[in-house]
């Protein structure tokens, strides 16, 4: 942020976490795990989390995706509000199982965080329109962030059957 001096109230502290599962009580030793490293923001990959989950917990706010499995994929959102900050979330949306975007406001500036999780065990098409799709609802900077695997050499087709 070149035009404010750096203080505590504004700088944010982002992180990602591929947790290989956040169910049953796993999702509570994740915010535990994270409450001493002071993140404000953290996207949690391979969530494993059946039905959509927006809860409260270890003081931190949780939004997951639905994985298709109890066994791969899904995404989460775990948020914390640090009072005195200069910035907050705003309307958090979920596209489909891997892609979750938030409006991050602070002041007059506004950016899109998109988070996107595509395994290449699947055809990233579908989340690559969700993607898309996230960008497209505000006119506001975007940043993506994710776990984007891709095979830069090689046959995908092969790779994704």
């Amino acid at each position: 942020v070149a035009d404010c001096e750096m203080t505590e109230g504004n700088l944010i502290n982002m992180g990602t976490f591929n947790v290989q599962s956040a169910r049953c009580e796993s999702l509570e030793l994740v915010l535990k795990a994270l409450s001493p490293m002071r993140l404000d923001i953290c996207f949690l990959t391979e969530t494993n989390l059946q039905g959509h989950h927006t809860v409260s917990a270890q003081g931190f706010d949780i939004i997951a995706t639905c994985a298709s499995t109890p066994h791969k994929g899904g995404i989460a959102l775990v948020s914390r509000s640090v009072s005195g900050s200069n910035w907050h979330l705003k309307s958090p949306r979920v596209h489909g199982e891997n892609v979750i975007s938030i409006l991050l406001i602070s002041g007059r500036r506004k950016w899109l965080l998109i988070r996107a999780y595509l395994p290449l065990s699947v055809d990233p098409m579908d989340d690559l329109h969700h993607i898309r799709s996230a960008a497209a609802r505000y006119s506001v900077p975007v940043i993506v962030c994710g776990d984007l695997n891709c095979r830069l050499q090689g046959d995908r087709d092969r790779d994704i059957e």
